[in-house]
């Protein structure tokens, strides 16, 4: 029975013993009857206030009203504060990872999302064993296709020495904090369990390469806005500079510029203020211009990609004969293909060398449109 339930009961019961004997049906005194009974009613609910007021304010002392949100609330205090020490734990352990990783690769590293580029991976991984191609590894990368090759270098030298641990590149690569500090952990427990215990020098095995700027590893620059910045700087310098005529500011006839006389400042004065308003139309004209290029440029560089993309995705996918001349015709168009823009003279034989001897066994982890399983990509 609830609360609402035996208080209606009762009342009711109260009501008809009240009403029974008003009408002189129980055995009650004459004075009883006529002087006490009809009073009962008032002096119940002066009673029940009373009674009330005296229980609500011991439910407020003792906090006894409702005893099971008093330790739900409890409860949830407790969690809050275990929560809030196991992130202060977190903070901690991040702190000591980024200067476990500064310590050992001579880096400036603030923030666990800027090892996402895969190069600070490569070196870890290369103090472990010492046999990484640190040549090839883009320690200055701030594009998404040159996060993918040191990710493609990383997944190489794990696959060489048989280590089984399955990773998501483009998960990493997005420079998200939880993907990057979970992997940086492994890394960590790898390293403690693995490494040969000498002195490593980072500095010399990158060959003295400087690392990007930590503000440079926020984000990898995706291919549209790389190819954007790098058509507005060619545009830049496609377009012509201005004529002489052009940045010459018109003077008013029978001004001289030798002399001014001081009752001529205001004549000065305004031909000055109209020479600034058509250096504003010019500049806002030369905005517009570069805009138009920079439009241009971005639908070349698009249909250009899209045509070595169906190159590279057709010499991929194509089934040709060991040996035959069609084979080493796609192998000399794929190093092309995979050849950088910082090569050398004989890159190209390397690049063809690396896909005749090199062989790549399957790792787990996809680079959406980026083969990362067994050939090289740009």
């Amino acid at each position: 029975m609830t609360r609402a339930q035996f208080a209606s009961t009762t009342l009711a019961a109260a009501g008809a013993a009240w009403l029974l004997g008003l009408a002189g049906v129980l055995p009650l005194s004459e004075t009883v009857r006529t002087q006490v009974w009809p009073a009962l009613p008032l002096l119940a609910i002066v009673s029940l206030g009373a009674y009330a007021f005296v229980n609500i304010g011991y439910n407020l002392l003792a906090f006894r009203e409702c005893p099971e949100a008093y330790h739900e609330l409890m409860q949830e205090i407790q969690e809050a504060k275990d929560d809030l020490r196991a992130k202060n734990v977190d903070i901690s352990y991040r702190n000591d990872l980024i200067s476990w990783v500064n310590d050992l690769l001579r880096t400036n590293y603030t923030k666990v999302e800027q090892l996402g580029s895969g190069a600070a991976y490569c070196q870890i991984i290369d103090s472990v064993y010492g046999d990484v191609r640190l040549e090839r590894v883009k320690f200055n990368a701030n594009q998404e296709y040159e996060f993918a090759e040191n990710f493609k270098i990383l997944q190489n030298a794990m696959t060489k020495h048989k280590v089984d641990k399955p990773i998501d590149p483009p998960r990493l690569m997005k420079c998200r904090f939880q993907d990057n500090f979970e992997f940086l952990q492994w890394l960590k427990r790898f390293w403690d369990s693995y490494s040969p215990g000498i002195g490593y020098d980072a500095v010399a095995r990158r060959n003295g390469k400087p690392v990007g700027a930590p503000e440079s590893h926020h984000r990898p620059m995706s291919s549209a806005s790389s190819a954007r910045s790098a058509s507005s700087a060619g545009a830049y310098r496609a377009r012509p500079a201005p004529s002489a005529s052009s940045r010459v500011v018109a003077r008013p006839p029978g001004v001289r510029t030798a002399a001014v006389r001081p009752g001529s400042r205001t004549t000065a004065g305004a031909s000055g203020g109209a020479g600034a308003q058509q250096q504003v139309q010019e500049l806002q004209r030369q905005v517009v211009e570069s805009k138009v290029l920079i439009d241009t440029a971005e639908k070349e560089r698009d249909f250009y990609f899209a045509k070595l993309r169906e190159i590279e995705v057709f010499i991929q996918q194509a089934e040709l004969e060991p040996g035959s001349e069609g084979e080493a015709v796609a192998k000399q168009i794929q190093a092309i293909l995979y050849s950088t823009d910082d090569a050398s003279a004989d890159d190209n034989d390397l690049a063809l060398a690396d896909i005749q001897d090199e062989s790549y066994e399957h790792v787990s982890g996809h680079m959406d449109r980026l083969h990362v399983d067994e050939e090289e990509t740009f």
